[in-house]
């Protein structure tokens, strides 16, 4: 009879030890599935972050060509400027000498 109770008693023992770990081993899953969760919702707003810098960066190089372009063309046209000055002035100058 005792020896029943005692084999009775370690298996409670066992099965209460097996219990326990199955319970932490769940609280460690779960803990484990919500930290994934907000990795991935870490992920997709850098993602997002991502996608909207690079959009901004292409519209920044579409500016920045459009303003080279600007200043091409105000280039010219202060060489123009420039240019008929000078013709102008020896415009000018012929004038006087006549």
């Amino acid at each position: 009879m005792r020896r029943i109770r005692t084999l009775l008693v370690r298996r409670i023992r066992t099965l209460l030890v097996i219990g326990h770990v199955v319970a932490m081993y769940g609280c460690t899953l779960t803990e484990l599935q919500h930290e994934s969760a907000q990795m991935t919702a870490r992920i997709a707003d850098k993602e997002a972050n991502l996608a909207q810098l690079e959009s901004q960066g292409a519209a920044l190089l579409a500016e920045r060509e459009t303003l080279l372009s600007e200043l091409d063309n105000q280039h010219v046209t202060l060489d123009q400027l420039h240019a008929a000055l000078e013709r102008l002035r020896q415009e000018n100058s012929r004038l006087r000498a006549e």
